[in-house]
């Protein structure tokens, strides 16, 4: 079975009574790619949000969530920002409103 079965098979079971925040940062390893997912793991812990913070370098993965240009983020399965690094506090509101009250 392939890295890219195994990924799209995680990423597609359904989750009953998963209350972690999925949060996935797509890019093949570039300086904004990698201080994306430092962004995004600095604001769950600010946060202290329940969430997983997932990096995908899999150029096979960004397509099939639709992405086209790095960074990118996707937060519970919504892409927020693709192309460039989001500013912090829209960062924080994602987060904040993604994660369980």
């Amino acid at each position: 079975m392939s890295l890219r079965t195994n990924y799209r098979d995680m990423w597609r079971q359904e989750r009953k009574g998963d209350i972690m925040t999925e949060i996935l940062v797509l890019g093949p390893g570039c300086p904004k790619c990698l201080r994306l997912e430092e962004m995004c793991r600095e604001t769950v812990e600010k946060l202290g949000a329940e969430a997983r913070v997932v990096k995908v370098t899999d150029a096979e993965a960004f397509i099939d969530h639709g992405v086209w240009l790095t960074p990118a983020l996707i937060i519970n399965g919504t892409l927020k920002v693709q192309g460039k690094l989001p500013v912090p506090a829209t960062l924080e509101q994602w987060i904040r409103n993604a994660s369980p009250a």
